[in-house]
């Protein structure tokens, strides 16, 4: 019987080659639910769906700022399937941005999506999935959520909640045979970027900053225009990396899925100082290096 999969965020990037990827298996091994906050976007999805559109993948509006969306599109796969085994929280945006010129409301809305938004579905499946005795949560968090990088305060702080709430679960669902993984991606080559950049520049509160910290924060603009490609990762990598956690027995609560990542986390969780942070942030951005 094929594995039922719902996954967020599908219009672009990571959750839109997940849900194809997983769709086209063969057999069929799963039946997906991609869905998206906005239905005008699924044309490209559609368009590379081909025959699995409306048969192993089904694409639902779902805005994960709302619970009542949330709740229908679950109750839906439920009662379609008769279960939902595994839920991939991908839906997400950042910001790029000095702390003291952050806007409140966008604060405010990415904490409500990447945070609470990941929070509303798994409290939506997880019941469901005790019932069954089993079932798979996957998040997807990132580099930003083992080191606080700069000017990525907010989308940091949105990671390592996710970070310290699936850390938590992972006991605690395993009791009723559920498991929750982390993905941690470093830079990967979406457009999800460009839109951080693109608030930026229609941002009038980043126009009102010092010369000093304008400065700094053009330069992380520059590095993540440029995205060097020793640190940008492709998607299609980050895919195979979720795949390997779908079909891990048992799957392990954290995948960084380059040795960046894995050097960074090993390097700060060895280092109770925390000065590990700090120089790993001189290293990975070199405009912070003074002369």
């Amino acid at each position: 019987m094929a594995k039922v999969v719902l996954i967020t965020g599908c219009s672009t990037g990571i959750g839109l080659k997940l849900a194809l990827r997983l769709a086209q298996s063969q057999n069929p091994t799963y039946k997906v639910y991609a869905t998206m906050r906005n239905l005008e976007k699924q044309k490209q999805l559609v368009q590379e769906a081909g025959s699995a559109l409306n048969k192993t993948l089904l694409i639902r509006k779902l805005d994960v700022g709302k619970s009542d969306q949330v709740q229908s599109v679950v109750e839906e796969a439920v009662q379609n399937e008769g279960k939902i085994d595994i839920l991939v929280n991908n839906a997400g945006f950042g910001y790029v941005c000095a702390f003291e010129s952050m806007p409140m409301d966008i604060a405010q809305q990415m904490m409500d999506t990447n945070f609470f938004g990941c929070m509303r579905c798994m409290q939506a499946c997880i019941p469901h999935m005790k019932k069954q005795n089993c079932g798979h949560i996957i998040n997807l968090s990132s580099l930003s959520g083992i080191y606080g990088t700069p000017f990525h305060g907010l989308y940091a702080s949105t990671k390592f909640a996710m970070e310290g709430l699936s850390e938590s679960l992972a006991p605690e669902l395993s009791y009723f045979g559920i498991s929750i993984s982390l993905i941690e991606p470093g830079p990967v080559a979406t457009t999800f970027v460009d839109t951080w950049i693109d608030r930026r520049k229609d941002s009038k509160e980043n126009k009102q900053l010092g010369q000093q910290t304008q400065k700094l924060t053009d330069g992380i603009i520059d590095f993540m225009t440029k995205r060097p490609p020793d640190v940008v990762e492709n998607v299609d990598h980050v895919v195979d990396v979720i795949m390997k956690c779908i079909n891990d027995k048992p799957p392990s609560l954290r995948y960084p899925t380059t040795e960046v990542v894995l050097k960074a986390a090993k390097r700060k969780f060895i280092d109770p100082t925390g000065d590990s942070v700090t120089d790993f942030t001189t290293s990975f951005y070199p405009i912070f290096k003074k002369d």
